[in-house]
């Protein structure tokens, strides 16, 4: 038999749906703002160049009296952006709505529009934290070197990670300054620091003329911006105890978990289940130690749980280390985005019953995004602190 279309929604209920979205993304967005964006036709190809020239050397020889100069060589770099489709949907029935006493189809279409911002939001800070130059205090080149009592933020290492930008070549925004985007925690890091009552600009005093969206304040030449997808490395440093492993498996909401070797793990450690970096490793806080089970305090999966996040297979690695946090330093042509005009910079929402649905009694509710985003390398200068903080739950 045959089926003929879809049934949209109302043109109002779905103006009004998309204009929820437009709000939300507004609203939560902090890294596409730093973003040079360009639209793109369908049927552009797979990827695009982006061509950026060097600075010319200083001339310090005198010229010629009755010559000409010889012609200086322009140098140029090019960068490739790539493109790909993203989105997702959530799917709803009447019987649902009809028996709910909440506004189920506004819920959804909520809690879909911040899917759709974490999603871009993450795609362009991990392009941006992909860069290959980096700072890290003391010299250290690795990572798993910081540790949380000799290599946390001070006002000297931000300053002289500045100076390094300066050397790179970036592009200050206005006031000469840079941007960083940082987690919460890094936030109060910089605030715990003695000489940030002395040297940072607004909360109260005089602002720049335009804000950027999660602005905080002004310190050290950098225009800190906060987002909960600043990046948190969790375990990222110096290991504090022998590595161990899961020796059962636990589940989502788990109050306690086995390990392979509880040496070194006493109650108010924070440890990491999962492998690290992995979309489900977590943090969790022990409570209690009884031989190799520990009472955990993590994120939980519900609103009236607060266990793990995540169910974790047997095996799998448990790390009590530093957490390492990510200052990605961005100036004014640091990164590059194209997009596709059809689905617009923010993506375009989806509200529809679903396809083959005779009686109209499934909705779906979703997003789409057709783009891609990269950096010029030299552009973005990536420094990596321990921290003292810790966090329930995953940061990817």
């Amino acid at each position: 038999m045959a089926i003929t279309g879809t049934t949209e929604l109302d043109d109002s209920l779905a103006a009004d749906y998309d204009n929820k979205y437009l709000i939300a993304l507004k609203e939560k967005a902090v890294w596409d703002q730093f973003v040079r964006w360009e639209g793109k036709p369908r049927g552009s190809g797979d990827s695009f160049k982006f061509l950026a020239l060097e600075e010319l050397p200083v001339s310090t020889t005198a010229l010629p009296e009755k010559s000409d100069p010889t012609p200086m060589s322009l140098s140029d770099s090019l960068i490739t952006v790539t493109w790909d489709g993203y989105g997702g949907l959530v799917e709803t029935t009447d019987k649902v709505e009809f028996q709910s006493q909440a506004d189920v189809r506004g819920a959804v279409a909520d809690i879909v529009a911040n899917h759709q911002v974490r999603t871009i939001e993450t795609l362009i800070r991990n392009a941006i934290l992909g860069g290959t130059f980096t700072y890290m205090p003391n010299n250290l080149s690795a990572r798993t070197s910081l540790d949380a009592t000799s290599d946390l933020i001070t006002y000297a290492r931000l300053r002289e990670m500045v100076g390094r930008a300066d050397s790179m070549g970036l592009s200050p925004f206005e006031g000469e300054t840079y941007v960083a985007i940082v987690h919460p925690l890094m936030i109060s890091e910089i605030e715990g620091l003695t000489e940030f009552k002395e040297r940072h600009v607004y909360r109260g005093g005089p602002a720049p003329e335009k804000m950027f969206k999660g602005e905080q304040f002004e310190f050290a030449g950098i225009r800190w911006i906060k987002s909960k997808l600043g990046k948190l490395y969790l375990s990222g440093g110096t290991v504090g105890q022998a590595a161990t492993t899961l020796s059962a498996d636990a589940a989502a909401g788990a109050t306690s978990i086995t390990v392979a070797s509880a040496t070194g793990l006493t109650a108010g450690d924070w440890i990491t289940v999962g492998t690290l970096e992995a979309d489900d490793a977590e943090q969790v806080q022990i409570t209690a130690v009884a031989t190799s089970v520990l009472t955990i305090v993590g994120a939980g999966n519900a609103v009236d749980n607060r266990g793990l996040k995540y169910a974790h297979l047997s095996g799998i690695a448990v790390t009590e280390a530093a957490n390492v946090g990510a200052i990605p330093i961005i100036g004014l042509n640091s990164v590059k985005g194209v997009y596709a005009e059809d689905y617009g910079r923010y993506g375009k929402s989806v509200y529809k019953t679903k396809d083959v649905d005779l009686l109209d009694r499934l909705m779906v509710v979703g997003w789409k995004w057709f783009g891609g985003v990269n950096i010029f390398t030299k552009l973005v200068l990536r420094g990596e602190f321990a921290v003292t903080g810790q966090i329930y739950g995953n940061q990817m």
